[in-house]
């Protein structure tokens, strides 16, 4: 009956790791997304006939949500939690970045990138107070030393 209540739960070393993967996960989808992004920037610029100093400020455009999404989605998980804005963003981030692929024109780019940044602003896990780094070192020291010492 114990080993059966021990397979039914997922190990402390498991869960670490998973957290570690989560959270190393959330860490790089902006740096992805914008490293996967710009070396497209020559062939937006030709597909949306602009010039590339157009599609370069698309760039800026979703820097400029960014910090706006942390204004917005930041006082919100504050009060809500923040598994519910973390997952609302995340899913509305992968939502308009596909819109961003179907755009006609570089406004319509320019808007979706400014609510993209909007909705990646809401993928920041950390504590109110913190650096959004600290914590993610702070948890990653945890997790790997307490799987070294295992």
């Amino acid at each position: 009956m114990h080993s059966n209540d021990t397979m039914a739960r997922p190990s402390v070393r498991s869960k670490r790791i998973w957290t570690a993967v989560v959270l190393g996960s959330l860490s790089g989808i902006g740096p992805l997304s914008i490293d996967m992004y710009l070396p497209a920037l020559p062939s937006m610029a030709e597909e949306l006939g602009t010039t590339a100093s157009m599609t370069q400020l698309s760039l800026t455009a979703c820097l400029i949500g960014l910090a706006l999404g942390q204004l917005i989605v930041g006082p919100i998980s504050d009060v809500k939690g923040r598994r519910i804005p973390l997952l609302i963003g995340i899913a509305a981030y992968a939502l308009v970045s596909l819109l961003c692929v179907l755009s006609p024109n570089i406004w319509t780019v320019y808007r979706f990138k400014i609510f993209a940044g909007v909705c990646r602003g809401g993928g920041h896990c950390h504590r109110p107070g913190e650096r959004p780094g600290y914590v993610f070192r702070r948890r990653a020291d945890e997790v790997f030393c307490a799987a070294d010492a295992d």
